[in-house]
């Protein structure tokens, strides 16, 4: 029997006086109730792209990829229990519910081990309506703005020779009386290997996966340290798990670039993180060139997109600037990266302060050598992704700022025109990135986009097809 050791979230839920019911009400009615509840649970737990293992007649076992997800869909069970509640009081239950992060063994669909037990026992020992989290859960999450927690306890649990460290979280709204502490958001960086090279990717937030495609060059601890970009960020993630990766040759990831980068690489990059993750189905967000990426993704793995965002973006990366100019910018990137990065704030960062003009050329020097980041630059202007925009079958939104300085706002109405499902909204101002201006706006109407179309994870199909449209990346 084949086993595949992991590390995963598991969530308990369990049905408080679960074996009384058959004997107050009978067998028939205590059915429909405890059927009803679990519909609740599987319903949460799908929502915030987890996956149920199995039902235990009065309760259930489900997975998650991380924390945070599992404490959002905790949250969710529980709030529908207790509108339950109040609709319907003699006849509703209430849940505990346990949540641990531990190595399992996953094997034949189900999963084992002591973080399972763990997770059990730690949902039999809270009270009805109660969440309780492990400290290592609590730690590993390290994001969620708003989630609240107890002081921890130390608690013997049956079958562990050491204490647990275990709080309650605060799913309802914290009023004075209670002891809590706000958990700030951050990310959490880790690393894996696509086609030979190690990709440093970042994931903050909980809920259904946002994936941004990468851009021109990235670095991921950088970029969260700049306010604007975090801000903006943090807004995708209050309802969402946004996962960034730096692309081969920048940033945290191996710093050589592959022997001959193509768009068509860039792809499989973001194809392998994907499947590395086991996250499809996916919503994706491109900025600027990484929409390229994006298209080049949706249109190969039709099935796999629930929803693309673009903002600034293009679909032939040629009409940037006439050729005497693009050759012009890649000769002083590699003769004075200094000089250049100055350069291109004056294109990407038009109208931001000297400030932010300076921390977004830092932050590119950061990122890439010259010669790196030159080599990426070539690399976008032949970025041309015409052939594969009508093989999209996603819903899209994209958004453009009427007077972009860096990707002329024609180039964004031909992306819109291209795509079979598209919404265009031209946006005001010179700005090419969004978290610059009014990124505000922007975040609003991408996570109303993506809720509209969100939906969890499935399991991978045994033999995934994925068919190559002619003239995509």
């Amino acid at each position: 029997m084949a086993r595949d050791r992991t590390t995963l979230t598991i969530l308990f839920t369990d049905v408080v006086g679960s074996t009384a019911l058959g004997a107050e009400l009978g067998d028939e009615r205590a059915q429909e109730i405890l059927g009803r509840s679990a519909a609740l649970a599987r319903e949460a737990v799908a929502d915030k792209g987890g996956r149920e293992i199995k039902s235990l007649g009065d309760g259930s076992l489900s997975t998650f990829r991380g924390p945070q997800a599992a404490i959002a869909a905790a949250t969710e069970i529980q709030i529908a229990h207790a509108g339950w509640q109040s609709e319907d009081r003699e006849n509703a239950v209430s849940v505990r519910i346990g949540i641990h992060t531990g190595e399992v063994d996953e094997s034949d669909g189900d999963v084992h081990g002591e973080a399972v037990n763990a997770a059990a026992r730690i949902c039999g020992s809270a009270d009805g309506d109660q969440i309780l989290i492990s400290s290592t859960a609590r730690g590993a999450a390290g994001s969620g703005a708003g989630l609240t927690f107890s002081e921890p306890e130390s608690v013997r649990l049956k079958g562990f020779p050491s204490p647990f460290e275990i709080c309650a979280v605060g799913w309802r709204e914290p009023g004075p009386e209670r002891s809590s502490e706000t958990v700030p958001m951050e990310q959490r960086i880790h690393f894996c290997v696509i086609e030979g090279h190690r990709i440093a990717w970042s994931q903050v937030g909980s809920g259904p996966p946002l994936i941004v495609p990468s851009p021109w060059v990235s670095n991921l601890q950088t970029d969260w340290e700049n306010p604007g970009y975090r801000g903006f960020i943090e807004q995708l993630a209050r309802e969402n798990t946004v996962i960034r990766y730096d692309r081969p040759g920048t940033g945290l990831s191996d710093r050589h670039l592959p022997d001959d980068p193509s768009l068509d690489q860039d792809v499989r990059i973001l194809e392998g993180l994907i499947d590395e993750l086991d996250l499809a189905p996916v919503s994706l967000f491109g900025v600027s060139c990484g929409g390229c990426i994006a298209v080049g993704y949706a249109a190969r793995n039709p099935g796999a997109v629930n929803a693309a965002v673009f903002a600034g973006c293009y679909p032939d990366g040629s009409q940037l600037a006439p050729e005497a100019v693009r050759e012009s910018i890649l000769t002083v990137i590699r003769a004075n990266w200094g000089l250049g990065a100055r350069m291109l704030s004056d294109i990407f960062v038009s109208n931001g302060t000297q400030e932010e003009r300076a921390a977004w050329a830092t932050a590119q020097r950061e990122s890439a050598d010259p010669d790196t980041a030159a080599e990426l630059y070539r690399l976008i202007y032949s970025y041309d992704v015409t052939g594969a925009v009508d093989h999209v079958s996603a819903p899209a939104l994209v958004m453009h700022r009427n007077d972009d300085t860096a990707v002329n706002s024609r180039l964004g109405r031909e992306l819109a025109a291209g795509l079979p499902d598209a919404r265009f909204m031209p946006l005001d101002g010179a700005r090419h990135l969004p978290w610059h201006g009014d990124s505000e706006a922007i975040a609003s109407e991408t996570l109303s986009f993506l809720a509209e179309h969100s939906r969890p994870p499935e399991a991978p199909p045994d033999s995934p097809v994925r068919p190559t449209p002619p003239g995509s990346a």
